[in-house]
């Protein structure tokens, strides 16, 4: 993400394969994340709404603003191993960034970036790659389940 704003949406666009072509982009993106030997942190300080709460998921730890927020907006279909990554805090709406709740630690937003390298420097002895390689054990499979779920016409979404 970048200011603000972690990222709320993704657009597609209005072209027959758009759809087709991110999920292959989101393959790579877990590939890529499944692989990758050292820590993953998310560091939101805005809005994780809807795929980006997904990514944020994708992460190892997710540190939060106290002005953050994140979850799934009502309605949303998952497009991003919500299947698993949603295992991690469960399903919720959108609400403000609460500990245990939808991130794992939430910190003042004054001097944000700064207490978010210190907790980094803190966790980072610690083996996250290998709980998330646990974590996202068989995402070939769900990615596949979660393709076709998207483009049929039963498609999954979170509600109220």
């Amino acid at each position: 993400g970048i200011n603000e704003i972690f990222l709320k949406e993704i657009l597609l666009e209005d072209r027959k394969n758009a759809a087709y072509d991110f999920f292959d982009y989101a393959h790579a993106l877990i590939r890529t994340i499944y692989s990758v030997n050292k820590p993953i942190f998310s560091l939101v300080s805005g809005p994780a709404v809807g795929i980006g709460h997904e990514i944020a998921l994708l992460s190892d730890v997710i540190i939060a603003s106290s002005t953050a927020s994140l979850g799934f907006p009502p309605g949303y279909n998952f497009v991003l191993l919500g299947s698993l990554t949603s295992s991690r805090f469960g399903i919720r709406l959108v609400e403000p960034a609460k500990e245990g709740s939808n991130a794992d630690y939430v910190l003042g937003h004054d001097n944000f970036i700064e207490d978010a390298k210190n907790k980094i420097h803190e966790l980072d002895t610690l083996k996250y790659h290998l709980n998330r390689r646990f974590r996202l054990k068989g995402f070939e499979e769900a990615m596949l389940f979660e393709k076709d779920n998207y483009f049929s016409s039963s498609r999954q979404s979170v509600t109220k």
